[in-house]
């Protein structure tokens, strides 16, 4: 349902007949153009209330999302966006990322599969990256897909795994979901030598975009590569027995420990697989079929547990989370159950919970408790604001929500023998 929306909107236009009176079709998209080409200066200052929208049918409903998918194809947002995504250059801030752009073979009827594959190189002269990105562009044997090779915005020994990466991604995942007709649960993201670094770092920051992730002959970077943000996400990772050199098998052993312990602790979560290659070194990892196997995966958009340890302070959404100011060192778990949400955070003050309509039904009351607090208990309103705010901030046809609760995380009480401890 949700590449179909995408797709009517490129393939036929802005929608015709519907559930809703014309009138009400009139009005609606007077009301989401204004919002979706609204600039800085007007901020949020769009009337988009609608007193009767948590009442719609479900087709009207359907709808509704078509209309606002079609609103933002037309919006600010993507104008800035088609002119990158022509030119195959995405933009952020004073960085450009270049890419290559290949259909191959067939397009499946629920809409194109996407990998992302990053090359090697890194620390080294803009001819050797270059060279690099001409090998990536064909490397992997993969088919019925749109196999994309970003060449790294700089020749920096991180330029696929430090800040400003993250938004370019976020921007080129944006503009496929503007321009071609994908599987929004069907995008994949691999990488070798520094591309794989960059798979281990992007990979877990933004496991809530990919239906799977490899990195080979890498290995992850500290503070960058949270493990514990994979609890959904399909993962792998390959390195041979004599890739030594900057503590990369080192690195990956210590990773796959962490990752058995975190499966021992959650069963039936983190989906995570360590390939170790025996004799191999650096080059050579036999990985040219990878996709195939990662092709099997489709992204879950709506888990009941998410482990959010937060990295840095670019990454604001997770999934169903969102935090306005993050900053590295805050870490969330949030578990679903019936008609509770129980947060369990770290040195996190404030934080918005969205709705996936799978959770909940509407008009029916949801209790979220905070360390085990009650900081909320009320039926949560659905609003047309936070359906065009959600499809704004992601961009993604499975992350469009109309309800959300934002709630205020209580400061953890110090124990009171822990106080007399401190004081001695």
């Amino acid at each position: 349902m949700n590449f179909l929306i995408a797709a009517a909107c490129l393939l036929l236009g802005p929608p015709q007949e519907g559930a809703l009176s014309e009138s009400k079709q009139k009005e609606l998209d007077r009301k989401l153009s204004a919002w979706f080409t609204r600039t800085a200066a007007k901020g949020n200052a769009v009337d988009l209330s609608w007193p009767r929208f948590g009442k719609l049918s479900a087709e009207e409903h359907a709808e509704v999302k078509e209309r606002a998918w079609h609103a933002y194809q037309e919006g600010s947002l993507a104008k800035k966006l088609v002119g990158e995504f022509k030119k195959r250059a995405i933009k952020s801030g004073k960085y450009t990322m270049p890419f290559s752009l290949q259909k191959r073979g067939k397009r499946p009827a629920d809409g194109w599969p996407v990998l992302i594959a990053m090359h090697g190189g890194g620390g080294v002269p803009k001819k050797v990256n270059d060279s690099q990105w001409e090998i990536m562009k064909k490397y992997y044997r993969v088919t019925n897909c749109i196999y994309i090779a970003p060449r790294a915005p700089t020749d920096e020994w991180n330029g696929f795994y430090t800040g400003y990466i993250y938004p370019l991604v976020d921007r080129l995942i944006r503009a496929l979901h503007l321009f071609e007709e994908v599987n929004p649960d069907r995008i994949y993201l691999i990488g070798y030598s520094h591309g794989g670094y960059g798979a281990f770092s992007i990979g877990p920051k933004m496991a809530d975009r990919f239906a799977a992730v490899h990195a080979s002959a890498s290995a992850p970077t500290d503070g960058q590569s949270a493990a514990e943000n994979l609890l959904n996400t399909h993962f792998s990772f390959r390195i041979g027995e004599h890739d030594t050199a900057y503590g990369r098998l080192k690195r990956c052993r210590a990773f796959n420990t962490e990752i058995e312990k975190l499966k021992k602790e959650n069963p039936g979560f983190y989906p995570v697989t360590f390939e170790y290659m025996p004799g191999k070194a650096h080059v050579d990892l036999g990985d040219w079929t990878r996709p195939v196997g990662m092709f099997k995966e489709r992204r879950k958009p709506t888990p009941k547990t998410i482990r959010w340890k937060v990295t840095d302070n670019i990454i604001q959404n997770f999934f169903w989370l969102r935090i306005e100011s993050p900053k590295k060192g805050m870490d969330v778990l949030a578990t679903v159950s019936k008609n509770r949400i129980d947060l369990t955070t770290t040195n996190v003050e404030k934080i918005t919970l969205r709705l996936p309509a799978n959770f909940f039904p509407k008009n029916k009351r949801v209790v979220v408790t905070a360390n085990g607090k009650r900081v909320y208990s009320g039926i949560p309103k659905a609003s047309l604001e936070t359906l065009c705010k959600t499809l704004e901030e992601r961009g993604d046809p499975s992350y469009i929500w109309d309800r959300e609760i934002e709630v205020s995380i209580p400061k953890r009480e110090v124990k009171e023998t822990q106080k007399r401890s401190d004081n001695r």
